[in-house]
């Protein structure tokens, strides 16, 4: 094998695994929905116990053959409308958050299997 090449593929290994160990360090905490087929409130808690919160990402992803609305809140009030969420889920949320808690109010629909997970981290 020719040397560049070898070298080439040496540095597309460290770039994927780069990119890789990122999207672990980017998204923090990672939570599996239990019980897809039951209405449930799921609590997300910030780690830093002792700092400030102003910043949420949360990344679902997964497949589901019903249909799921989830909504989020805070300590105080509801977020935005509700989003419908079915098939195949790839859906970023992120913006301003000023609590260490986020509730999600998952509320399914005709939901007999899948797999949701949902990836977070709160950000100061």
């Amino acid at each position: 094998m020719n040397i560049k090449v070898l070298k080439i593929l040496i540095i597309l290994f460290f770039i994927a695994a780069a990119f890789f160990l990122k999207s672990f360090i980017w998204w923090g905490n990672v939570l599996q929905i239990q019980n897809l087929n039951t209405i449930q409130t799921i609590s997300l808690q910030a780690n830093n116990a002792s700092g400030s919160v102003n910043y949420l990402k949360l990344l679902i992803t997964g497949n589901i053959d019903g249909s799921v609305k989830i909504q989020r809140a805070d300590s105080e009030k509801l977020y935005e409308e509700p989003i419908i969420l079915k098939g195949q889920v790839n859906l970023k949320l992120r913006g301003d958050w000023y609590d260490k808690k986020c509730l999600i109010f998952y509320t399914p629909t005709n939901v007999k299997s899948g797999k949701l997970q949902i990836r977070y981290k709160f950000s100061s």
